[in-house]
């Protein structure tokens, strides 16, 4: 037995370690480890910034209403690429969810 132990588990929160899933129908900026499930179209879940990610920094993206097919939701790269492209990615897939994962300042973030 361990005792007299402090700290946080780095997988104690949600944005900590993603491991309670953020319902999300606005817009939101991510923060890496974050988990979101999207419960609304047209609107813009937002990477963090490029200058506070570091290679391996991770946020997973899930459709959460079976309807993106019909109402997309835009995850907005802020400055980084995604998989090599300086565009934003359109999330139009029912139910998918992504886990993208951040690489370099070539690559951004991998799909």
């Amino acid at each position: 037995m361990t005792t007299g132990v402090t700290g946080v588990l780095p997988f104690a929160n949600g944005g900590s370690g993603a491991i309670t899933p953020l319902l999300k129908g606005v817009g939101y900026t991510a923060i890496n480890r974050d988990y979101i499930i999207v419960t609304a179209g047209s609107i813009t879940i937002t990477l963090p910034t490029s200058v506070s990610v570091s290679a391996g920094d991770t946020v997973t993206v899930k459709d959460g209403t079976g309807a993106a097919a019909t109402t997309a939701f835009t995850v907005g790269r802020n400055g980084s690429n995604i998989a090599s492209s300086a565009t934003d990615l359109t999330f139009d897939k029912n139910f998918a969810e992504i886990v993208l994962t951040y690489i370099d300042g070539t690559i951004g973030w991998s799909v």
